[in-house]
């Protein structure tokens, strides 16, 4: 069992290499730790604007483009 399939159907926040926060309901993983999300929205943060939400909808993220998963429980 994949670390990441007990996340199935629940909410997770990704932090990719490049540094970007990305929040979404996991649905799926493969063997090499890329993800899909659904629902998923970009979080930008920014010291004049505040935080920006971005839809993207359905995203899937290559498993060496993410530096940390971590639940939202």
């Amino acid at each position: 069992m994949s670390a990441l399939q007990q996340y199935t159907n629940q909410r997770v926040l990704v932090i990719t290499q490049d540094g970007r926060v990305i929040l979404g309901t996991l649905r799926g993983s493969d063997s090499v730790g890329s993800i899909i999300l659904a629902s998923s929205i970009e979080r930008i943060f920014s010291t004049e604007e505040g935080v920006e939400e971005v839809p993207l909808g359905l995203y899937i993220l290559r498993g060496d483009s993410m530096f940390d998963v971590p639940s939202r429980r």
